[in-house]
């Protein structure tokens, strides 16, 4: 086969990038939302953090130091509980959760590493966030072990909740350009530090704190049977589909902050476009 025949076949081949979305790579910015309290207090740390990373270690090499440190602790966990119904040692709950504020600190500095060595791109950005989709499967796994859920309806609601929300807000950032995953009250990282807080409680005082019965902790009576994690759980599903729609009706009726030059052409008419969508979703 010559170099003839290779050409005929990428032209008959459909491509998944286009010449206007080359171009319109070459002019995208990142734009997240407002920062929220919590990492507003935080950022000064952050900045401090970054500065101890070598100028040679790439933005995108933190994120995945992170996450290899992260994914480790959640191995510890599985090989010790398959079944995820609480039956680890306490001390692997205390090392898991060091091990998420890690990667926490770590995904946070390689943000502003890439801007101190000017090293941003969109495919650091992709990896970065790729490393959070794989993350966020580890860190519900954890979590589903800490409490005691096992299988139950509170792991998988909240593992397809979180996924769904992860997925639709990387979509909504193609529209709109804007990368919104909360309000300035509540977001990632507070979501992170909740789940890190569980496993200190799991790890200290053992799985009998989180199983308890709701009844039995709040002085009003309650209709039905749940324990604390299953209530922290399904309050966490709640408030992240009550923002999802709060994120899209806010983006359908005042449209995206980003002035139109800024967001490179979309082509959201283009059905392969939508089509794309498709598949990822119902991986979830």
């Amino acid at each position: 086969m010559n170099n003839q025949d290779i050409q005929k076949i990428k032209e008959k081949m459909p491509k998944y990038l286009r010449e206007s979305d080359l171009k319109s790579l070459d002019v995208y910015k990142y734009h997240g939302a407002d920062y929220t309290f919590i990492e507003n207090l935080l950022n000064p740390f952050w900045t401090w953090f970054a500065s101890f990373f070598p100028d040679w270690m790439a933005p995108n090499m933190i994120t995945f130091v992170g996450l290899l440190i992260n994914v480790s602790a959640s191995i510890l966990v599985v090989v010790n509980d398959p079944t995820l119904e609480g039956n680890c040692p306490d001390w692997i709950y205390i090392i898991a959760a060091i091990s998420l504020i890690t990667y926490l600190n770590f995904d946070c500095a390689d943000g502003k590493q890439a801007r101190r060595l000017h090293a941003s791109s969109p495919l650091g950005q992709l990896f970065d966030h790729g490393c959070d989709a794989i993350n966020e499967v580890f860190i519900i796994m954890v979590l589903a072990s800490a409490c005691g859920t096992g299988s139950s309806f509170h792991t998988s609601s909240i593992l397809i909740i979180q996924c769904l929300a992860f997925s639709l807000a990387q979509i909504l950032e193609y529209h709109i350009d804007l990368l919104v995953v909360g309000n300035k009250f509540f977001g990632t990282t507070e979501s992170i530090l909740s789940v890190a807080l569980v496993y200190c409680l799991r790890g200290i005082f053992g799985i009998s704190i989180l199983s308890r019965p709701l009844s039995q902790v709040i002085p009003i009576s309650i209709p039905w049977n749940i324990s604390i994690c299953g209530f922290f759980i399904q309050v966490t599903n709640i408030g992240m589909i009550f923002t999802i729609l709060q994120l899209f009706f806010h983006s359908l009726i005042h449209g995206s902050p980003i002035p139109e030059e800024d967001r490179g052409e979309k082509n959201l008419t283009t059905a392969d476009y939508v089509i794309r969508v498709i598949p990822p979703l119902l991986l979830i």
